[in-house]
């Protein structure tokens, strides 16, 4: 099998969507057998996960040696995932998809010089309307409080001490962060050229031929017939523009966003 190649967005990006779109076209996504198509193997709930996300945000600071070690412990963790495959022969390449991985994607890259990603963005206004309530309702948890704000020394927001009333008051604006802190630390493959491709949600509901058919060159996999008619069926633009219409209500949450809804083409 060719690979691997995950998918990694920030959550509820649509990226259930992509990843059940490389199922489709024989792609092993991992232990991925459930409502999300989450890889199990690559839970938060794994200790190993949750040390690669933490080393993640400083891993361009680690010595050489540090750094093999981490790459050693990603490319254990991938191989497992890749000897779950129950049929490899029956498969093209190989991935997985897990949101909270996009924070290992540097590691990965360097711990597999012949892998390539693909970063699935969508508008962050649509984004933080979809609640990412696991994480948000624990965020005394410093991991969880790395990944939304890019710092696991946060303790309070706008004064008051980060707690489920805060959380509940300015959720459309934290989710932004959320989405900020994800997006910016997906697009720092962007340094390793052509093993990257980001991927608007919004271009593969509207397009979704046309997008996939730029995905699987880029993965060098033949696009299978049987893919092409399955996203007949199963793709929508339903999703997109959510916010739109609430933008008063949401003017502060879109403020948070907005450099980077601009950078990358929202606004």
């Amino acid at each position: 099998m060719k690979g691997p190649y995950p998918i990694i967005c920030r959550g509820h990006s649509g990226s259930r969507l992509l990843c059940e779109a490389f199922r489709q076209n024989r792609i092993w996504m991992g232990l991925s057998d459930n409502q999300q198509r989450d890889a199990e193997e690559f839970s938060q709930g794994n200790a190993v996960v949750r040390s690669l996300v933490q080393q993640g945000f400083g891993y361009s600071e680690l010595t050489a040696t540090a750094k093999g070690r981490v790459q050693n412990a990603m490319v254990a963790l991938v191989e497992k995932s890749k000897s779950n495959c129950p049929h490899p022969g029956g498969k093209i390449a190989f991935g997985w998809k897990r949101a909270i991985t996009t924070f290992t994607c540097e590691i990965f890259l360097d711990a597999y010089p012949e892998a390539k990603t693909v970063h699935l963005v969508r508008d962050g206004r649509d984004v933080m309307l979809s609640r990412l309530n696991v994480r948000m309702r624990n965020l005394k948890n410093p991991l969880n409080r790395l990944v939304v704000f890019g710092d696991s020394a946060v303790s309070s927001y706008r004064g008051r001490p980060l707690d489920e009333s805060v959380v509940d008051e300015y959720r459309n604006e934290i989710e932004m962060h959320h989405w900020v802190t994800a997006v910016r630390f997906g697009m720092r493959a962007r340094r390793y050229g052509d093993r990257y491709l980001e991927v608007s949600y919004e271009h593969l509901c509207e397009f979704p031929e046309r997008t996939m058919t730029t995905v699987f060159e880029f993965l060098d996999v033949p696009f299978l017939p049987e893919t092409r008619e399955w996203l007949k069926g199963n793709v929508s633009v339903q999703s997109i523009g959510k916010w739109r219409g609430r933008e008063e209500e949401l003017r502060d949450a879109i403020q948070i966003g907005e450099p980077l809804l601009k950078e990358i083409g929202y606004m």
